[in-house]
């Protein structure tokens, strides 16, 4: 299976993490990551580094 990391603004990642569990059940290899406003950029950055291992070639810019 390919690796999929879902992330957007607020709560769109969450909720459309619930929306694919909920028609298609859990998933494998299945990262969530918020970028809320109230956050500081590094920290958005620093939880998308820490996804699983098949992340590894995660690029941020």
């Amino acid at each position: 299976m390919i690796g999929c990391v879902i992330t957007g603004h607020g709560e769109f990642a969450p909720g459309l993490s619930l929306a694919v569990e909920m028609s298609a059940g859990k998933q494998e290899k299945f990262e969530v990551v918020a970028f809320r406003e109230d956050q500081p950029l590094e920290l958005y950055e620093s939880n998308l580094r820490q996804t699983q291992p098949w992340t590894e070639k995660v690029t941020v810019k």
